[in-house]
């Protein structure tokens, strides 16, 4: 039945992209195409809530303060919510806390239809990723073009590429601590490990550390990097879990 729902729902992600171009969804008309209420509430104490009252589905999303427009999280949250809103329409399927298996079931098929809803499935299959530094400077242009995290892009990159895995690494409390911030492994896409901690005499070395917890078979291979933020020294890594072919590393890069 899960896998059934789960098929469902990506279709019919695929239809709903049908009405917006390649690229960016125009997320505000999918909302009232369903019919769906959209409320951006100040007041909001969780990310997003989803309501319902004689037949009406309502999605409150927390307001961001200076946003002038939905942000990266917001979009996330509504996406997600719709998800919820067309299994309860089509399966009347809402599983309560209390059962946490189905609850977090449900939680997974809504976040892979707000996957494949937010991140147009036609820009990454034509993604030539023929090494990491392709898959880091994809992972950040589609992020910009879709309007949503790197962190939320790289989960669907794996899902298409297994063989990749995605590090986004930030300056610790002192220069020889960093912080992992998320990682995204190609053979558990949704599994995120979050502060983590590295320590190294230098950024190389806590490169290599990470690289060799992360694909311990291949540690002759340095990870590529971008820099993201120079004040705040943070990068974002890329590395392959298994030897390809296809696929070469041209060293590590950095830029801004």
């Amino acid at each position: 039945m899960l896998a059934e729902m789960q098929k469902w729902l990506l279709s019919q992600a695929d239809q709903l992209r049908t009405a917006s171009p390649a690229g960016r969804l125009l997320l505000e008309q999918v909302v009232t195409s369903l019919g769906v209420v959209l409320v951006v509430s100040p007041g909001l104490r969780s990310s997003g809530l989803l309501t319902e009252s004689d037949g009406v589905f309502t999605i409150l999303v927390r307001e961001q303060p200076r946003a002038g427009s939905l942000t990266q999280h917001q979009r996330f949250t509504i996406a997600h919510e719709i998800g919820h809103v067309l299994l309860i329409k089509k399966w009347d399927f809402r599983p309560p806390f209390s059962n946490r298996e189905l609850y977090y079931q449900a939680e997974h098929l809504c976040n892979s239809f707000a996957g494949r809803l937010l991140v147009d499935p036609r820009l990454l299959i034509h993604q030539s990723l023929t090494s990491t530094f392709d898959a880091i400077s994809a992972v950040c242009r589609l992020a910009d073009i879709c309007l949503v995290s790197r962190e939320f892009v790289a989960r669907e990159v794996v899902l298409l590429q297994p063989f990749l895995t995605f590090a986004q690494i930030a300056q610790g409390a002192t220069e020889k601590e960093w912080l992992v911030e998320w990682c995204v492994r190609g053979d558990a896409p949704l599994r995120v490990a979050r502060k983590k901690i590295l320590r190294g005499e230098s950024l190389d070395q806590a490169f290599m550390q990470w690289r060799q917890e992360v694909c311990p078979e291949n540690t002759a291979l340095l990870p590529s990097k971008v820099r993201l933020d120079r004040a705040a020294k943070r990068f974002l890594l890329a590395t392959f879990q298994t030897k390809n072919p296809a696929c070469m590393e041209p060293g590590r890069v950095e830029q801004d």
